[in-house]
């Protein structure tokens, strides 16, 4: 069973990896892996079903099902995390 760092579960359906960081987004927000095993989320705001995930250098690119493309700074030394819209085009 998954866990936060606060000890509540957590589903993680999708997961990213760059370098030597490991992201993951489920049912509650999206996460960092830790250190010592434990998901730290990074971003609780997401406003739909997020379908997929992509990480590369200091961004996260987050897809959602009906919302469009999102992304955020992963910075390590930021204690704040917003994520921005990406606009699309149809």
């Amino acid at each position: 069973m998954l866990t936060d760092n606060v000890g509540t579960n957590i589903i993680i359906d999708r997961f990213a990896i760059f370098e030597t960081n490991f992201y993951g987004a489920g049912n509650t927000g999206v996460y960092c892996l830790e250190h010592l095993g434990r998901w730290k989320q990074i971003l609780d705001n997401i406003p739909d079903i997020v379908i997929s995930l992509s990480a590369n250098r200091d961004k996260l690119y987050i897809g959602t099902e009906k919302r469009g493309i999102f992304y955020t700074s992963v910075d390590q030394d930021s204690s704040e995390t917003t994520a921005a819209t990406i606009p699309t085009t149809k």
